[in-house]
């Protein structure tokens, strides 16, 4: 598989979950913006963000005041509504790209690897995990090379 048709910059156009039972889910919402970046030398970042977080509408310093200062409530409320990773990638072959992710928000996935399957079409570049009850289905559009 050419690589080249992955390298460059996405923005996130659908992020669904189909359930073999027929039910659609949207695990972060509805409005959501997100980037995939694909960069020439194998490595690449997601990030996903629902655009209606709520603001913690607090005065602090991020570095040093960030953990003392927002309550956990506000914490979880805000890693619920953002995801990202970043890693090295691998196209196994025409249908199969891995993640290897060296950093996540999601503690337990540094240092593990994730399956996706891909599909191109036009101006679109399809991602999906399958499991056995669970399709994450995300849609992506290139915005630059």
């Amino acid at each position: 598989m050419n690589k080249e048709k992955f390298i460059g910059i996405w923005t996130l156009k659908s992020f669904e979950t189909r359930f073999s039972d027929g039910s659609i889910e949207y695990p972060m919402g509805k409005n959501l913006i997100g980037y995939i970046m694909y960069h020439p030398n194998d490595y690449m970042s997601v990030v996903i963000m629902n655009k209606d977080r709520a603001n913690f509408n607090e005065k602090f310093n991020p570095i040093k005041d960030f953990c003392k200062t927002i309550n956990s409530q506000k914490k979880s409320d805000a890693f619920d509504t953002y995801f990202s990773y970043c890693g090295p990638y691998e196209i196994k072959n025409d249908q199969l790209i891995v993640h290897h992710l060296d950093a996540c928000s999601i503690p337990d996935w540094v240092g593990i690897s994730q399956d996706r399957t891909y599909k191109f079409s036009a101006n679109t570049l399809t991602l999906s995990n399958v499991s056995t009850n669970a399709t994450a289905l995300l849609v992506w559009e290139r915005i630059h090379d």
